[in-house]
């Protein structure tokens, strides 16, 4: 059937009438879909998206915007920051892909112009500003630019859920001076998240200040919510890895390994991975994680710290000291170099290096608490009683959140109650209770594993060994590790020895006369390799021993 000209001239004009509105409909609904894949991780998609609508407009910069977020999230850096061009509205987003490949003078000049615009983002530039001064050194430039975004928080103006963000890492950051306000950054990233629940920004935020806090349950309650609506977000797959390595699970590797398939040049997860390496006394692949990490950002401190702590314990003294002295010319009030390496050399049982280290961490920041309490810890790993609990009540002053400081804290605590009889080689500490009972035959046997031991290595560890013996094993355990439910009956630091009382086990289960001579061969295995024997070959020599 034949239509009619008439007929063709109506649906023209039909067409004609309803054909800008779809597309002004079409466009609102793909930039919406842009940001809706980007959020469910499809980011080649949202890429796509993003692209179509960038048409160089004014109207433009929201999609442009997205496009960089999509490049910044996934690692290409260099292409991010060409982008964004001199566009100062695309400021901040240029100053992070610069950040990310080490060029801190260009992001700062990009920083100041975002700030002096008042761009929408201009808090995030403000907080990004203070990190490049906490970068170089200059901690008082830092605390007063963080400091500044509690009064733009406070003046009661509406802010979006990034600048919530961008106050909670401000005042999270000023923590550091006055724990207090670790509560505040609670309240700006809850306050960021109800703004905005699909920002991965604020998820990620949150998740990281409680792992940073030691709360992996709370961070990771977080942090499934968020994966289980975007898999393949890697900084979330990161914060995850982390919180896995907390609870000693063996998926950390995975997790981290999965956010650089999103993001290869990720130089946080390399960090972590080499740190991995680290605890497996792997240096050459710590190593090789580290350079990875230097090829995006040769400024990084983190990588330069795990790749200088990997020169040191594989003993190559002359490394170390040139990566060192990279790390303190970039600045030299990080002590988080020295910081980490202490936790590393007490992993490995070199519990006087480690003091030393952490000594060296305190004498850069006075503020590294977590160097206070590294300190503290193998001062008291040593038998250094009175000075290690000096350095522990300094940790835990700035740290009140840290429960390996308070309970450490706690057992000190009780030695009042505990007598010390001295013997020829060692201070044997017993609780009050058991003293009177337990002493002739602790220091009897004490004494027997010490002469018995002596004539088979021919050596003389240093003396005297403290023998520390605890009637309740939650306070064993601590002294152990800072918490409660250790499943090992005795431990050997070297000089001090620690274990469980006869009535810390139910009667008949525990053999402690058979502990405290494997705990006296580790002393002697300690003293005559210098603390650098493998753990696994010390402790089979030991049962052997026993």
């Amino acid at each position: 059937m034949r239509r009619s000209r008439s007929h063709r001239r109506l649906v023209a004009l039909v067409l004609g009438t309803l054909l800008p509105a779809a597309c002004a409909a079409q466009q609102e609904a793909t930039l919406e879909g842009a940001r809706a894949a980007e959020r469910a991780g499809r980011y080649d998609q949202a890429l796509s998206l993003y692209e179509r609508l960038d048409d160089g407009s004014a109207a433009s910069i929201e999609a442009r915007a997205g496009r960089l977020d999509v490049l910044l999230l996934t690692g290409r850096y260099a292409e991010a920051a060409e982008l964004a061009g001199t566009d100062v509205r695309l400021a901040t987003r240029r100053a992070r892909a610069l950040l990310a490949q080490g060029f801190h003078e260009e992001a700062a000049q990009a920083l100041d112009a975002a700030v002096a615009a008042g761009v929408p983002d201009a808090l995030a530039a403000r907080v990004l500003r203070g990190e490049l001064y906490r970068m170089r050194g200059e901690l008082d430039r830092a605390r007063a630019t963080w400091d500044g975004l509690i009064d733009a928080y406070n003046r009661g103006r509406p802010l979006d859920a990034q600048d919530l963000v961008a106050v909670g890492t401000a005042v999270r950051r000023l923590g550091a001076w006055e724990s207090v306000y670790f509560h505040d950054a609670v309240k700006a990233y809850d306050e960021a998240i109800a703004a905005d629940p699909g920002l991965a920004e604020a998820q990620v935020a949150m998740a990281t200040l409680f792992l940073d806090k030691y709360d992996s349950g709370e961070a990771k309650q977080i942090l499934d919510g968020l994966l289980e609506r975007n898999a393949r977000h890697p900084e979330a797959l990161l914060a995850q890895a982390r919180a896995l390595h907390f609870d000693g699970s063996g998926q950390a590797e995975v997790r981290a390994r999965e956010a650089l398939e999103v993001n290869p040049d990720l130089v946080e997860a390399r960090v972590f991975l080499a740190r991995l390496a680290l605890e497996s006394e792997d240096e050459a692949g710590a190593i090789g994680e580290a350079q990875t990490a230097l090829g995006v950002d040769s400024t990084s401190l983190e990588a330069l710290s795990v790749l200088a702590a990997a020169h040191w314990l594989e003993g190559d003294s002359a490394a170390f000291h040139e990566v060192e002295a990279r790390v303190l010319a970039l600045n030299p009030r990080y002590s988080a170099l020295y910081t980490d390496l202490a936790d590393l050399a007490a992993q490995r049982r070199l519990y006087a290096s480690a003091a030393d280290l952490a000594r060296r961490a305190v004498a850069l920041d006075a503020r590294d608490w977590e160097g206070h309490g590294h300190l503290g810890l193998n001062l008291l790993r040593i038998g250094a009683i009175d000075e290690g609990r000096t350095a522990l009540e300094a940790a835990f002053a700035g740290d009140p959140f840290n429960v390996w400081f308070k309970n450490t804290l706690d057992l000190l605590d009780t030695f009042e109650h505990y007598d010390v009889i001295p013997t020829e080689h060692f201070r044997v500490v017993l609780h009050e209770r058991e003293s009177a009972a337990l002493a002739p035959y602790v220091t009897d046997m004490a004494e027997r594993a010490y002469a018995a031991l002596e004539e088979r290595y021919g050596i003389e560890p240093p003396t005297p060994i403290r023998l520390e013996v605890y009637p309740d094993h939650a306070d064993f355990s601590v002294r152990t590790v800072g918490l409660s439910g250790i499943g090992a009956l005795g431990v050997s630091f070297g000089p001090v020895l620690a274990m469980d009382s006869p009535s810390a086990q139910p009667r008949g289960d525990f053999n402690w006369a058979s502990t405290l001579w494997h705990e006296v061969a580790h002393s002697f295995h300690m003293a005559v390799s210098e603390n650098r024997v493998p753990r696994w070959f010390t402790e089979g020599l030991a049962v052997h021993e026993q």
